[in-house]
């Protein structure tokens, strides 16, 4: 087994390679669009995996009291990022172009599982217990 951490990592990398297939569609309607299926399946299918696992490993490891401030803070965060995103990725569009921008976005999308693979959340393994980490 990987262990949460690693799996956390790996599903994030696999779910921005989902992207890159999109670089690979071809111009005509049909091979494009069934691309743009695959890429949206894999993407999302190895998408979820991180954030299912991020939320256990939170729940596990706060207290009780400030999980609702922690969740409301990365919603908050998260939505932010998204909006900017938004942003940031039409400009790049206009300025760069389609498949330029993609490539950019690849990278992006890399960033937090490298971050992860690097710190100590590759050596989670199993998500603690409460007891294990409350002191209760």
């Amino acid at each position: 087994r990987l262990g949460a951490g690693l799996t956390i990592c790996l599903s994030g990398a696999l779910s921005a390679r989902g992207v890159l297939i999109l670089l690979l569609a071809p111009p005509e309607p049909a091979p494009a669009m069934t691309a743009l299926v695959v890429s949206q399946v894999l993407g999302d299918a190895f998408g979820v995996i991180p954030l299912i696992l991020a939320v256990s490993l939170r729940q596990s490891l706060l207290a009780n009291t400030v999980l609702g401030r922690v969740g409301a803070t990365f919603s908050a965060v998260g939505g932010g990022a998204a909006v900017a995103g938004a942003l940031i990725g039409g400009a790049l569009g206009q300025t760069l172009g389609l498949r330029e921008t993609l490539i950019v976005a690849i990278g992006g999308l890399l960033v937090g599982p490298a971050i992860g693979a690097l710190s100590p959340l590759r050596q989670v393994r199993v998500m603690p217990a409460d007891d294990e980490v409350r002191g209760t």
